[in-house]
Parts: structure tokens; sequence; C-alpha cells
């Protein structure tokens, strides 16, 4: 036995001397690379879905009071609307900027809410395009809101620029800044801390409305009309921007993993 090993051992090595390495060709490995590259772009094994179908599958996760809640207001402002009473649509139509920002935020939240961020960052409709739909989809929604409640508020004898500094002026500025915040602490503190900050932002901005509503109601039409459409395409302006960057940030920052670290170190300190 030992000598067939010997022996088939002899003549493994004599084959390997005596058989030559190929001959690199660099145009030919290029070629290979480039064609495989091509055969695994053109692969798909899931069907890409439309637009329309993409943002039907969104809104199937929404939470089914918020449809509810935003029916039942522009129906209690057209109803006030048609009994002539401005006395209670103004109230209604300044409490109307906080609450669509909260429906924003918590819609908005739920990825971090749940825990989810990580798992939706790493999936085929990553993170950044699920903020892209279901920003498609509130955006609607606040457009047909804001459109019924101008529509309602001028039919009780209020003036559009009104409606713009009670409404649309406090709405796009509260969003604006809420989106910024779910940029940067979105995923250290949880939706309960967005939530407080939207709900005291918007109350005071309720509150100050109302203490001014005397004085706004004293001055000269002319600039206050220009000043309030000017700040509010500003506040639009602001809402878009953090729109935009919501929809194209594609990391945030593992605050858990941070953590374990720095407990990690403060133990190998001791």
């Amino acid at each position: 036995m030992k000598k067939r090993e010997k022996l088939s051992q002899e003549q493994l090595r004599l084959l390997m001397l005596r058989s030559r390495p190929p001959e690199l060709n660099p145009a030919h490995r290029r070629s290979q690379i480039d064609l495989l590259t091509a055969q695994a772009l053109k692969t798909d094994f899931l069907d890409q879905p439309r637009f329309f179908e993409e943002l039907l599958s969104v809104i199937s996760y929404f939470t089914p009071w918020i449809w509810l809640l935003q029916a039942g207001f522009v129906a209690l402002l057209f109803h006030y609307a048609y009994m002539g009473m401005l006395i209670y649509v103004t109230p209604c139509i300044t409490a109307l900027a906080p609450c669509l920002t909260l429906i924003l935020l918590y819609e908005l939240s739920k990825s971090f809410r749940s825990n989810m961020w990580e798992m939706e960052a790493a999936c085929r409709y990553n993170l950044p395009r699920l903020f892209f739909l279901r920003l498609c989809v509130l955006s609607g929604t606040d457009v047909i809101v804001l459109g019924a409640s101008a529509a309602a508020f001028c039919m009780a004898g209020g003036f559009l620029w009104q409606f713009a500094l009670y409404t649309l002026l406090p709405f796009f500025l509260s969003s604006a800044l809420c989106l910024w915040m779910l940029q940067h602490f979105g995923n250290r503190y949880g939706g309960s801390a967005l939530l407080a900050a939207c709900l005291s932002m918007g109350s005071a901005w309720s509150i100050l409305l109302a203490a001014l509503q005397s004085l706004i109601l004293r001055l000269d039409r002319g600039p206050l009309i220009q000043v309030t459409l000017w700040g509010t395409l500003g506040a639009l302006v602001l809402f878009l921007a953090g729109a935009f960057r919501l929809c194209t940030k594609k990391y945030y920052e593992n605050t858990d993993s941070r953590r374990s670290e720095e407990h990690t170190s403060e133990l190998q300190s001791l």
C-alpha cells in the first residue's frame, strides 16, 4: 500500500510539473465580467408594481381613524358655515393645523415607534421610499381637507388671507419643524416625545392667535395680507425642503448599538 501511495504521489507531482498554468487574458476576463453584470441587471425575480399599486399597499397600513377624523372635521365646518356661524368656524380652522400636523407626524413616525426602521431601511422598498409614499398619501388628503375647509370658511364669510394666517401658515411651519425633528430624533426618542412636541407647538400657536385676534382685526389689511402670503409661501418652501430631505436620507444612527458600545467601554474601564 505504501509503495502504491508513493507511486501515485510521484505521478501526481510529475503531472503537476508538466501541466502549465493558464495564461491570463485581461480582455477576456473583462468581457466575462461585463457579460455577467449585464445578465445580473436583467434578472428580476419580483415584478415591478405600478405606482398606484404601491400607494394602495401603503394606504392599507394607515390607521383608519384618521380618515374618519378628517371627514368629521370637514363636515362640522360645513355645518357651521351653512348656519353662518363664523364665530365657531374660526376656532375650528385654528385647531385644524395642529390636528393635521399631528396626523402627519403620527403616521410618519410609525417606523421609529415600532422599531421597524432598521428592517425597512434594508428592504426592497427602503425607508426613504416608504416615507415618500406615505407623504404622497397624507399630502393628497391634506390638500383635500384644506381646500374643503377654505371653502367652508369663505362660505361662512371669512377671507382667504385669514384662512392662510390661521391655518396654512401654522400648518406648513409646524409640519416643517416636525419633519426636521423626525429626521434628527426619530430613532432616538421615539414617537411619544415628537407627538408631545407637536401638541405643545400647536397649542402655543392657537393660544397666540387667539390672543392676537383683536389686534389682527385692527391692523391695516394691505401689509398684513402681504406678510401672510409671503410667510405662507416661505413656510411651504420649508415644508417641501423637509419632505425632500426626509425622502432622501438613507442612513440613521443605530442608538442601540451605540449605547451597547458605550456600556462595553465603561465595563472595560472598570
